[in-house]
């Protein structure tokens, strides 16, 4: 079993993430896949994301699909967010 990637939410960040329903395990994939590729910036959770997610966290995915959170170069997640659709 692999230990949980740690993160730090600016107070902005933190309540986009409870206002969105946001599961922190689901944040937590986000930011790993950031640090695996030595990314910051904004990772996006994609429809492919679904695929790794354990089953109980594909659900939350499903419903949280175009979210997407800032991180910045110390690794703190600075905006979390929802793609809009225009129509």
């Amino acid at each position: 079993m692999s230990n949980p990637t740690r993160f730090r939410l600016t107070e902005a960040a933190a309540i986009r993430k409870h206002l969105l329903g946001v599961p922190v395990a689901l944040i937590e994939h986000l930011v790993q896949q950031g640090r695996q590729h030595n990314l910051y910036g904004t990772q996006w959770l994609y429809y492919a994301d679904l695929v790794g997610l354990d089953a109980r966290l594909q659900s939350h995915a499903q419903r949280l699909l175009g979210m997407y959170v800032r991180i910045n170069n110390e690794g703190t997640i600075t905006d979390i967010g929802m793609h809009r659709r225009i129509q």
